[in-house]
């Protein structure tokens, strides 16, 4: 008989959850995810109900929709970010829930890893050992010893246009101080003057050099 009253007594403690899990029924549940500090929205960020397979995933904008249960609790989660827990309420009579999720930053610091095909002595000893091949050296120091931006007074083009710009100056010259005894008339300071402005073979000779240039 004791038994009988004792089960009995169970039946009546299991009443109230069986009763409340048959009055669990679906609910929209929609909203934006976005990030604490600047408050933009979170791409892709994963939405699942807690011990359920089913979820969802955000869109690019941060927007999530997806059927629930009353009762439910839909964990939001990204790379990056601390989850969050959102509850949906069991004795609500709303048909869609909407919400603004904040997601907190969770930074993950890593220590930098440097790989390398080598040990640290193996790639040591290979850097020393290396011969760099004879016409690889011999490219990397013409490189190095020749600027063909400033060209030296051994290039034979340059020598030919500096002779060439010498004789120029050398005809126009001749021209300037034609007609005039050396060219020059002494000065009382000592500085010497061209005599050749009124001579009109200086003049000549002086438009043609200018031609010539």
């Amino acid at each position: 008989m004791k038994r009988i009253f004792f089960f009995f007594l169970l039946l009546l403690g299991f009443f109230p959850t069986i009763n409340a899990q048959s009055q669990r029924r679906p609910v929209q549940f929609s909203g934006v995810v976005i990030s604490s500090d600047s408050l933009t929205e979170l791409p892709f960020v994963t939405v699942y109900v807690k011990n359920r397979r089913s979820g969802t995933f955000a869109d690019q904008r941060g927007f999530f929709s997806m059927a629930v249960m009353t009762g439910d609790t839909v964990v939001f989660s990204a790379l990056g970010f601390k989850d969050a827990l959102f509850v949906i309420p069991a004795q609500t009579s709303e048909e869609a829930i909407s919400v603004i999720q904040r997601l907190e930053i969770d930074p993950v610091t890593m220590k930098g890893v440097q790989i390398y095909p080598f040990t640290k002595e193996e790639f040591k000893d290979l850097f020393v050992r290396t011969r760099i091949p004879d016409d690889m050296l011999a490219r990397a120091q013409k490189n190095l010893s020749f600027n063909p931006y400033i060209p030296t007074y051994a290039d034979p083009q340059m020598v030919a246009i500096t002779n060439a710009a010498a004789f120029k100056d050398y005809q126009w010259r001749q021209g300037f101080y034609a007609g005039t005894q050396n060219g020059m008339i002494p000065m009382p300071n000592g500085l010497p003057i061209p005599t050749t402005l009124l001579s009109p073979a200086a003049w000549y000779n002086l438009i043609k050099s200018l031609k010539n240039k």
